[in-house]
């Protein structure tokens, strides 16, 4: 998809269409296709971008969330500062489950 220029402007453009008349505050998108579409959604919709890293990436203070995966366990973070209070985010992930 990435290296298709086309499929990726359709996947940008069905992910814009899809939430143009939500009203976000912000995009977040998870490491690491999450930061390509997130970045082009966040674009397109005029909108900041948060990365959700895995534990450990981002420098300065974060904040985490533990998630169960089939083998055990991982944490994704953002930095502690990165939402207001009562922002709406929309998250982009790679993972449709």
């Amino acid at each position: 998809l990435l290296s298709d220029p086309a499929g990726f402007r359709g996947a940008v453009d069905a992910l814009v269409a899809l939430h143009s008349k939500g009203t976000f505050d912000v995009v977040a998108g998870i490491e690491a296709r999450g930061f390509i579409l997130g970045g082009a959604v966040a674009h397109q919709l005029s909108l900041g971008f948060i990365p959700v890293r895995k534990q450990g990436k981002l420098p300065w203070k974060t904040i985490g969330q533990e998630y169960d995966l089939e083998y055990g366990t991982d944490t994704v973070e953002i930095h502690a500062d990165a939402v207001a209070p009562g922002a709406r985010i929309l998250l982009i992930d790679d993972d449709p489950s």
